[in-house]
């Protein structure tokens, strides 16, 4: 588990990977048949859409890396929205020489991604002070997203540890009052509790499909006693 220390340097970190890298642009495919050579030599890139979605279509994206001279970390890429079928990475260095492939998505097995986790990530293998063209090919099953970072690798774990554990307290307190709940209404058969269990399993629904591509909708109900 986390040390205190540790989970305040990843809440932190979880806003400072926020934002998407500035400057990457976008490529759709709906034949869903370009090749990596066929993107690259396109001219139809657009600047990169904020939180722009697609259904049915191969997206590229195009981005500059830059690693900070310095000391040697390790950096990932990440797929901020949801999680892709597939995902390919390119990289390009300087001289336009293509440096490094990657595959990454759900059709990779879970023990030959980068980390065992439930976002697309892909290893940066650039030393201190180098840059490079990061190329990406995603496909997803719905609406597409196309929101990338760059990120040192371990305060980005550690902020990963850290959602996981809040996931977890907030998940075990919304099934206790599930049960709770569920428990009321089978004594008293009032039927105050059902709506009470339906609010709570949305609640469970939603967050644990919030880093799905999909939309979601939210019912609000209101109960109370009149006097």
């Amino acid at each position: 588990m986390p040390s205190p220390s540790s989970l305040v340097r990843a809440l932190v970190a979880l806003v400072a990977f926020a934002a998407p890298v500035h400057g990457s642009e976008m490529l759709v495919d709906p034949a869903k048949t370009l090749t990596f050579e066929d993107a690259r030599q396109s001219s139809t890139w657009v600047p990169r859409a904020e939180q722009a979605e697609f259904r049915d279509a191969d997206l590229w994206v195009r981005l500059p890396v830059s690693i900070p001279a310095g000391k040697e970390t390790r950096h990932l890429l990440v797929v901020d929205n949801g999680f892709p079928t597939l995902a390919e990475l390119y990289l390009v260095d300087e001289n336009g020489t293509l440096i490094a492939q990657a595959t990454g998505g759900a059709s990779v097995p879970s023990a030959e991604r980068a980390l065992e986790t439930n976002r697309c990530v892909f290893d940066l293998p650039l030393a201190a002070g180098r840059t490079a063209t990061a190329y990406l090919r995603l496909r997803y099953a719905g609406m597409s997203f196309t929101d990338v970072s760059v990120v040192e690798a371990e305060p980005w774990i550690e902020a990963r540890q850290a959602q996981h554990l809040g996931a977890g307290l907030y998940f075990g307190a919304a099934l206790a009052l599930f049960f709770h709940n569920f428990a009321l209404f089978i004594a008293s058969r009032e039927r105050t509790f059902l709506y009470y269990l339906g609010g709570t399993w949305q609640g469970i629904y939603l967050c644990e499909h919030r880093s799905g591509t999909h939309r979601r909708g939210l019912v609000l109900t209101l109960s109370g006693v009149l006097f």
